[in-house]
């Protein structure tokens, strides 16, 4: 439970950290400025992973067996 609970913890603040970063400006060149949106989009994409990872362990390990 103690491992779940800090891995929900850090996934919480990591998402916190993205969602006050979604705004920050890209470098004017063209180039980057691609460059750092496909990799905003990346991340995103990655943070929703876990999360969706996190739940369904939070949803192997506690909830199913309480119904079992």
């Amino acid at each position: 439970a103690l491992v779940f609970g800090l891995a929900g913890a850090m996934i919480l603040v990591s998402g916190a950290v993205l969602w006050n970063a979604r705004r920050l400006p890209c470098p004017t060149d063209p180039l980057l400025a691609r460059s750092c949106m496909r990799v905003r989009a990346l991340r995103n994409r990655l943070w929703a992973v876990a999360a969706i990872a996190y739940v369904v362990g939070v949803l192997f390990a506690f909830l199913l067996p309480a119904l079992g």
